[in-house]
C-alpha cells in the first residue's frame, strides 16, 4: 500500500490491530490449538508477530527519541541496529522465549506493542515518517512507510492465509 500521510499510517496499524483481534476472536478457545503455522498454535503466531512488531516499535521510538536504534530481537552477530538475513534463529528464539507464557500475556503484549507503535507514530512529524534516508540506520527509505509496509506485510504475506486455513479446520 502506499502511504501519503500520518494518518494513512495509522490507519494501517489500526487496521492491523483489528486483523489480529478478528483473529484471535475467531480461535476462541483454539488459541493453543497446533497447526496455525505447521506445529505452532496461535498464540505462538501472534508472539512471533509481535515480536517483530517490537522491532518496528524499536525503529519508531529510537527515531522519536533521536536515539541509537537497538533492535529486542537481533543476534548479537547481527551488526549495530541490523538483522542478520536468517531469520530462523531469531524466529526459533521468539518461540522458545514465548511458548509456554499464558495467553492473556502474550495478547496483552501484542495489544501494548500497537499502542507504542501508534504512539510512535502520532509523536513524529511527517518528515520524520517520510524524508527517505533520514536515519542513519534506514538509508534509502522512509521511515513510516518502511516500517508499517514491514509490519503489515508480514502478517498478510507470510502468516495470514495459513491463520485462515487454520481457522477454517475448525
Amino acid at each position: 500500500m502506499a502511504y501519503a500521510s500520518k494518518a494513512d499510517l495509522l490507519e494501517a496499524i489500526r487496521i492491523q490491530r483489528a486483523n489480529i483481534d478478528r483473529v484471535v476472536d475467531e480461535a476462541g478457545d483454539r488459541m493453543e490449538e497446533s497447526g496455525a503455522m505447521d506445529d505452532w498454535t496461535l498464540k505462538d503466531v501472534v508472539a512471533h508477530l509481535t515480536g517483530w512488531r517490537q522491532n518496528s516499535v524499536a525503529r519508531m521510538e529510537a527515531a522519536v527519541n533521536n536515539g541509537p536504534l537497538l533492535l529486542p530481537w537481533r543476534n548479537d552477530d547481527a551488526g549495530a541496529g541490523g538483522e542478520e538475513d536468517d531469520y530462523e534463529p531469531i524466529n526459533q528464539r521468539m518461540y522458545e522465549t514465548n511458548r509456554n507464557r499464558p495467553v492473556s500475556e502474550v495478547l496483552l503484549e501484542s495489544r501494548d506493542s500497537f499502542d507504542r507503535l501508534e504512539a510512535a507514530v502520532s509523536t513524529l512529524s511527517e518528515d520524520d515518517l517520510f524524508t527517505p534516508g533520514r536515519y542513519p540506520w534506514l538509508p534509502d527509505h522512509a521511515l513510516g512507510p518502511a516500517v508499517i509496509d514491514g509490519t503489515v506485510d508480514h502478517f498478510h504475506g507470510e502468516h495470514e492465509a495459513g491463520i485462515r486455513a487454520f481457522l477454517d479446520r475448525a
